[in-house]
């Protein structure tokens, strides 16, 4: 089928091509119709556009770093009415100290620095925009990005979306395997036989989530150099981790896996069980390095009036006044980790975390759980890296279990599991006992209970919880 620019230029009326019918009389509305379509999407493009435009001071400054000629007496000009610069008191020296020179030098430094981050931002929401733009459009991926993303088919008959692998194997896709795959270095683009609305939903949840993950990147780069933070699991990408492991010489690379596993799998209960009100947010490279956790996790207790729990947990176990925690998540006995997290805890609530925290937690968790990494992965290799990461290959009763674990009232420092179905471990946690039939996810029983005001922090997630679009 032709689009409407296409068949609006081609011979004859052009809406026979549409399979519009060419009665006198309905051409005009229906040709008015198109344009003003087009007319209200290139107003969309030309707003996006202009949204994430730099500021034209901006692109003049980065026009003049320090480092060219000329630079000071661009500078001197634009800087005469800045507050910040005017504190050194530069303004009417005629011959400026090498010492406030180089005070200024920094300043103008820091200041192109900031613009460069400023700008690498502003390059991905543009291309965020043009990727909006070619969804409206139904335009496919460049065809050399066509070739790193793995085809989304529909089949015709079941109307279930899957991908295939080398060896034809099909695996069933569901749409929140897209922004926890990505984690693992796996992208996505729907076939042509994907129905209109489906193509467009993963269309949409995959540039954004990649446009997401691009800008974390940045933040992450940033608060690494500003904080002089080095490298941590965190920021390590799905490619990094695949490089690692087929080099095969990383001896930590299993807690690396470990840990996204546990925090990929509660991503995706999450996402598919949004009754529960949970909230999977992986931990920026501060709080990783400083705070000692490696992700986050938050429980929304009101959802208009209905409180939901996971079976086998009672309302006093799944409902606690600290409804944000760390997870530091350890394979192994994780010897020390006990410690760092208890001297973490301290820090909770200081200006610095405040400062460098977007969404702080309530306390922090250390939860022990062997998920068999290093194999699991090495399988998801295997089979052509399928859609659900190498968390797939998890068991029920450690699904199940893995949610205990981070769901335990908390209070006490470390959480372990040394075996899947041992119980007595848990004092806080009663046994899950059923499971949703067909699903890998534990079941849910929802209870009606009174309405009550909500708390200031309780009403701070459930508008978080709108403006995510998990919540009407």
């Amino acid at each position: 089928m032709k689009s409407l620019e296409e068949a609006g230029n081609s011979e004859g009326n052009g809406f026979l091509s549409l399979g519009i019918a060419s009665v006198p009389g309905e051409q005009i509305g229906v040709a008015e119709e198109v344009n003003q379509s087009l007319e209200a999407r290139g107003r969309l493009e030309i707003s996006r556009q202009k949204r994430y435009a730099l500021p034209k001071e901006v692109v003049a400054d980065l026009a003049h770093p320090h480092t060219k000629t000329g630079w000071f007496e661009y500078w001197k000009e634009r800087l005469k009415d800045d507050p910040e610069a005017n504190k050194l008191g530069w303004l009417g020296q005629k011959k400026m100290p090498t010492a406030l020179f180089l005070l200024l030098q920094r300043l103008v430094r820091d200041r192109l620095e900031n613009e460069k981050i400023l700008e690498a931002r502003m390059g991905i929401m543009q291309r965020l925009a043009k990727r909006l733009e070619d969804i409206d459009a139904h335009r496919d991926y460049p065809e050399n990005e066509q070739r790193v993303r793995s085809t989304v088919f529909c089949d015709p008959q079941s109307g279930e979306l899957y991908v295939m692998n080398d060896k034809g194997e099909r695996f069933p896709f569901k749409l929140h395997d897209i922004l926890p795959d990505a984690d693992w270095g796996r992208y996505y683009r729907p076939n042509t036989d994907v129905p209109e609305q489906l193509w467009r939903k993963i269309r949409k949840r995959a540039d954004i989530a990649e446009a997401r993950a691009a800008i974390e990147k940045i933040y992450n780069d940033e608060l690494a150099d500003l904080e002089k933070i080095n490298q941590t699991t965190t920021a390590f990408d799905g490619e990094w981790i695949e490089h690692e492991y087929v080099k095969g010489r990383n001896m930590g690379l299993h807690g690396v896996i470990s840990e996204r596993m546990a925090k990929n799998a509660l991503h995706r209960l999450a996402a598919s069980r949004r009754e529960l009100g949970l909230k999977v947010e992986s931990a920026n490279i501060f709080e990783d390095a400083e705070l000692k956790y490696d992700f986050k996790i938050s429980v929304n207790v009101l959802r208009r009036g209905v409180a939901t729990e996971p079976e086998g947990l009672s309302r006093a176990e799944y409902v606690t006044e600290k409804k944000a925690m760390g997870i530091q998540f350890a394979a192994g006995k994780g010897a020390g980790k006990s410690t760092q997290v208890n001297n973490a805890k301290k820090l909770l609530g200081t200006d610095r975390v405040r400062h460098l925290v977007k969404h702080q937690v309530d306390d922090i968790v250390l939860v022990k759980f062997d998920l068999d990494a290093n194999r699991r992965y090495g399988q998801w290799l295997e089979e052509g890296k399928p859609p659900g990461g190498p968390e797939r290959y998890m068991t029920k009763g450690q699904k199940k279990h893995l949610l205990q674990l981070v769901l335990a009232q908390p209070g006490s420092p470390s959480l372990s599991s040394p075996k899947v179905e041992q119980d007595a471990a848990l004092s806080n946690v009663a046994s899950i006992k059923k499971a949703t039939v067909g699903t890998n996810i534990p079941n849910a029983v929802v209870q009606k209970v009174e309405v009550k005001e909500l708390t200031h922090q309780e009403q701070a997630i459930r508008n978080l919880r709108k403006q995510l679009g998990l919540e009407p």
